[in-house]
């Protein structure tokens, strides 16, 4: 099968770059070709990987050179990956001329993020011809599915939920470098609807000043985080990475204490599925689609949402209690299990046969 993996965003986000080359890889090694597609590369703002470049990634300028590619390319299946917000570069997808035996597939990655933009009258429309033209649309959490079936009637019964996947890790935790105090690690941007200022407030009240917090990840909200930093007095404790490449990341996960992440609004959650592959014990809060797989006292803990007592009490379990941090690694691990990309893959070789 000849597939195009599509990206709604630039390739340069994190989360894009690591859905579409984590699918991408495993397609192949299911003996499938699989091209990426993204728009040009953006100019570097530091909020972003470098760019990714190769024969098997195709930069186009609109989404109306998608047409010429497929014919070209002989593609048997446009996979679209998106946020939910039909970007004006997309519009043309919604009338393109595919071959008739061309597949469209449409994966919400998320759908009315409270910090994107909504669709205009005109997106919205183009979204809804390019939906009624889908030969099938997946979203990445049973939650998300529910949304775009409330948002798109005609969808109801549909919209098929496929998880994100995750790269397998195998490592043990790895040795603190000499003279690095124990931490727990968070991973995403710094945007507010990942509630990293949540988990500075409740790591403040925690009494472990032998136990440090590191934040990774895009700086977005990066003086309002550090101003909080230091407003809390916690300058040396809490430490901000900015955004790290996937093997740092890696890394960091090793070395970490357990995870902890307090997103306000979560649709999957990547990294808290990576830091269970890790083998990480993991404390979060109780939103979107994360308690699809984490279940509190089994392979993780759950706290509600904005709740920083709720979340200081959690890091004080994870950090006092040992036997504690094992028994629900152990269960975060065989959990994490299920969502390798070569099984996700799969799932998708389903969606695309069907």
């Amino acid at each position: 099968m000849n597939i195009a993996l599509v990206a709604g965003s630039y390739l340069e986000d994190a989360t894009t770059r690591s859905v579409l080359t984590g699918l991408q890889g495993s397609l192949r090694a299911l003996s499938h070709r699989a091209l990426i597609v993204s728009r040009r590369a953006p100019p570097s703002g530091g909020r972003g990987f470098p760019p990714l470049r190769g024969p098997s990634i195709i930069r186009i300028a609109s989404a109306g050179a998608l047409a010429p590619l497929v014919r070209r390319r002989a593609i048997d299946v446009v996979h679209l990956h998106f946020s939910g917000w039909f970007r004006p570069w997309m519009l043309p997808l919604a009338r393109l001329e595919f071959p008739p035996m061309t597949r469209l597939v449409v994966t919400f990655q998320d759908f009315l993020h409270p910090e994107l933009p909504g669709n205009s009258r005109r997106e919205s429309l183009a979204l809804r011809r390019l939906l009624r033209r889908a030969h099938a649309v997946t979203a990445v959490s049973e939650f998300l599915s529910d949304r775009v079936e409330r948002e798109f009637p005609e969808l109801r019964g549909r919209v098929r939920a496929v998880p994100n996947g995750v790269v397998r890790h195998g490592g043990d935790a790895a040795a603190l470098p000499a003279g690095r105090r124990p931490y727990i690690l968070s991973i995403g941007r710094l945007a507010p609807y990942k509630g990293m200022d949540l988990l500075v407030m409740a790591y403040a009240k925690m009494g472990r000043p032998d136990l440090d917090l590191v934040l990774c990840g895009a700086p977005f909200q990066k003086k309002s985080i550090a101003g909080l930093i230091g407003a809390l007095k916690l300058e040396g404790r809490v430490r901000l990475t900015g955004l790290k490449s996937p093997g740092q990341v890696r890394s960091l996960l090793d070395g970490c204490r357990f995870y902890a992440a307090a997103p306000r609004a979560e649709t999957f959650g990547m990294a808290i599925v990576e830091a269970m592959g890790a083998g990480k014990a993991v404390l979060a809060t109780r939103v979107g689609g994360v308690p699809e797989y984490l279940r509190s006292g089994v392979n993780g803990l759950l706290v509600d949402p904005g709740d920083v007592e709720g979340l200081c009490r959690g890091l004080e379990r994870l950090a006092g209690d040992a036997v504690l941090r094992k028994k629900l690694a152990a269960g975060a691990r065989e959990t994490a299990r299920g969502f390798a990309w070569d099984r996700i893959a799969g799932r998708y070789l389903g969606v695309y046969a069907a």
